[in-house]
C-alpha cells in the first residue's frame, strides 16, 4: 500500500506531461483557424470585387477600398510569424477596416439589378456569408482559448476591449 501511492502520484504526474500540450500551442491552434478563415475572407473579397468592377453603377472609390484593405488583410495574416498584441490588435485593425468597406460596397451593390441577379456574384456572396459565420465561430474560439489561458493580451476584435476604470467617490 505505501508504494502504491507514490506510484500512482508518478503516474499521473506524468499523464499530465505526456497529454496535455502547452498554452503557446492551444493558442497557436486556435490562432491558425482564425488565420485560416480571415485569409479565405479577404481571398473571396478579392474575387467580389473583381466581379463588380464591371458595374457602372457601383461606386469605383468603395470598390477599390474593399480591395486594398483585403489585400491588405491577406498580406499581413499570412505573413504574420510573431503572434504579440500589437500584431494580433494590427490584425483586428485590418480586419474592422476590411468589413466597414465591404458593407459599404454591397450597399451600392444594390444599385445594379443586373450584377445584383447574377448567379456569379450571388454565388460569392454566399460563399462571403458562409465565410463570416465560420470567422466568428473561430474568433469566438480563439478569444475563448486566450481568456482560459488568462492571456488577454492576444484577444481579437471587440473583446480586446479593456474596460473603462472605475472612478470610486
Amino acid at each position: 500500500m505505501k508504494l502504491f501511492i507514490p506510484l500512482s502520484f508518478l503516474l499521473l504526474l506524468a499523464s499530465q506531461n505526456c497529454c496535455g500540450q502547452d498554452t503557446i500551442s492551444i493558442i497557436n491552434a486556435s490562432w491558425t483557424n482564425l488565420k485560416t478563415q480571415l485569409l479565405r475572407r479577404a481571398d473571396i473579397v478579392s474575387n467580389l470585387t473583381g466581379l463588380l468592377s464591371k458595374s457602372s453603377k457601383i461606386d469605383k472609390e468603395q470598390l477599390n477600398n474593399s480591395k486594398v484593405f483585403a489585400v491588405d488583410l491577406f498580406k499581413y495574416v499570412d505573413t504574420l510569424n510573431k503572434k504579440d498584441s500589437l500584431s494580433v490588435s494590427l490584425a483586428s485593425v485590418k480586419n474592422n477596416k476590411l468589413t466597414q468597406a465591404l458593407a459599404r460596397t454591397i450597399v451600392t451593390l444594390e444599385n445594379d439589378s443586373k450584377l445584383r441577379s447574377s448567379n456569379d456574384v450571388n454565388g460569392l456572396l454566399m460563399q462571403l456569408e458562409g465565410c463570416e459565420n465560420r470567422m466568428a465561430l473561430a474568433k469566438r474560439a480563439y478569444n475563448e482559448t486566450c481568456k482560459k489561458f488568462k492571456r488577454t493580451d492576444l484577444l481579437f476584435g471587440p473583446d480586446q476591449r479593456v474596460k473603462a476604470p472605475e472612478v470610486k467617490f
